[in-house]
């Protein structure tokens, strides 16, 4: 299985007028971003206008008509809303952030996700939370802008939605835990299943689909994708890339095993009960859902994409407790493993 994290070694991001330009694993591939803006405009904005805010035109068009830069009158951090983002290792920041319009502020509730001095990144997920916004299959958190401190430290801001609750916070173990969701097993496995089905049906592939980065909104019932900075395009109907495909489509549904094992998920305890729980939660949700019609893999790719996803399916079923923990360990440390870039 080492093979499968050495064939996603990240590839590099680079930017252009019209596209963000998020490589598949092999060739090259574009997500289109025309009538956003123009992103080198924006790129050097960000590296001058330091103490800044640079906020989607949307957003401007909504408050105020004069100016894409805005000088924010404050924050007022609230770190318990990051209590449902319990595992982040972005250390984002979670708050109110008042933004100055002509004399009439506007209070919209953040969360901010840094980047550091590497402004690319910050760009790249506030485009790939844009393009999987508008396809539709999947909502994200709405990105309004992005932020430069003094440093020269980019933030990405989006809205925060208090409902959105990450899969971390499942009690995976069974240990009754209070401060865990109340949420069955079978009912996490399978949204999981969706989200991981979700992205392979467009071609995508979020790159670290652990349990915290699967999302739903706890009011609603709706999926959420979240933390997008290494979303990539690994196929199209122009470009098709079946064996690239099966390598993201396996690590993905690999890791995210792997992530819940961590957390204190066992199948293989009651041999009775684990005859179904994966295959009956995880893994049989997720083949409807590749098999869907909206989905490239069944619309697109014919038959061969269909016996991938088979393939694929009986070898995750076949994976013992070992061999999850064991790639949990490469996926985690690649580099003391031989291994680099995941």
């Amino acid at each position: 299985m080492s093979q499968i994290i050495e064939s996603l070694e990240r590839p590099d991001l680079r930017l252009s007028d019209d596209y963000a330009i998020i490589s598949p694993l092999e060739g090259e591939s574009v997500i289109p971003v025309e009538g956003m803006f123009s992103i080198p405009k924006v790129a050097e904005a960000l590296g001058e206008y330091t103490g800044r805010l640079w906020l989607k035109p949307e957003f401007i068009e909504a408050h105020s008509p004069y100016s894409n830069f805005v000088v924010g009158n404050g924050f007022d951090e609230h770190w318990e809303w990051g209590e449902t983002r319990r595992n982040s290792a972005n250390h984002v920041l979670f708050g109110d952030i008042t933004l100055g319009f002509g004399g009439s502020p506007v209070t919209v509730p953040v969360a901010c996700k840094p980047y550091g001095v590497d402004h690319d990144y910050a760009l790249h997920e506030y485009v790939a939370s844009e393009y999987v916004n508008r396809l539709g299959f999947m909502r994200t958190f709405d990105p309004i802008g992005i932020w430069v401190n003094d440093e020269k430290a980019a933030f990405l801001i989006t809205r925060f939605e208090g409902d959105v609750k990450s899969f971390d916070n499942l009690d995976w173990a069974g240990t009754g835990d209070p401060s865990k969701l109340k949420l069955d097993i079978g009912y996490g496995l399978e949204r999981a299943a969706y989200t991981l089905g979700r992205y392979g049906a467009q071609g995508l592939t979020n790159r670290d689909l652990q349990a915290k980065n699967v999302a739903y909104n706890e009011k609603t019932g709706a999926l959420r994708a979240i933390d997008l900075e290494q979303l990539r395009l690994v196929q199209t109907k122009e470009t098709p890339n079946l064996e690239a495909m099966y390598d993201a489509m396996l690590h993905e549904m690999l890791l995210f095993i792997a992530s819940i094992h961590d957390a204190g998920f066992r199948w293989e305890q009651n041999q009775q009960d684990a005859s179904g729980i994966l295959r009956r939660a995880l893994l049989d949700p997720y083949k409807s859902t590749l098999r869907h019609p909206s989905s490239m893999v069944e619309a697109d790719y014919g038959k061969p994409a269909i016996e991938m996803v088979e393939e694929l399916c009986n070898f995750v079923e076949g994976v013992s407790e070992d061999q999850i923990e064991e790639y949990w360990q490469m996926a985690k440390n690649p580099k003391s493993s031989g291994i680099t870039g995941v």
